[in-house]
């Protein structure tokens, strides 16, 4: 289990904070190789509007799964699908995200 807070200071013409938390559950496989972890984050966060000078706040919530695979001994295939929900103003505009990777461990 992993609790994560993190503010963040913008500076220079779309200055202000955001914020956002997230919790993040893993379970390793039996030969604690492999892994799959959950992760749920909701924060606020500033966004750029074109036509007005100064940032519009919204909010943003995501809830991503992680699969690490091993394949052998140095290799390992790394995969996540995640499902955000972002929210400007009056806009709402959900997004999908999808990652496969391959990593080698020297």
């Amino acid at each position: 289990l992993r609790l994560r807070h993190v503010l963040y200071q913008q500076r220079g013409a779309f200055s202000g904070r955001s914020h956002a938390s997230s919790v993040k559950l893993q379970r390793y496989d039996a030969k604690g190789q492999g892994s799959t972890a959950l992760e749920i984050a909701a924060g606020n966060r500033l966004a750029e509007d074109s036509g007005l000078r100064v940032p519009r706040r919204g909010h943003q919530r995501s809830v991503i799964l992680h699969r690490s695979q091993p394949l052998g001994d140095r290799w390992m295939l790394r995969a996540a699908l995640g499902r955000v929900r972002n929210e400007v103003g009056t806009r709402r505009y959900p997004t999908t995200t999808v990652a496969v990777g391959v990593g080698y461990r020297w």
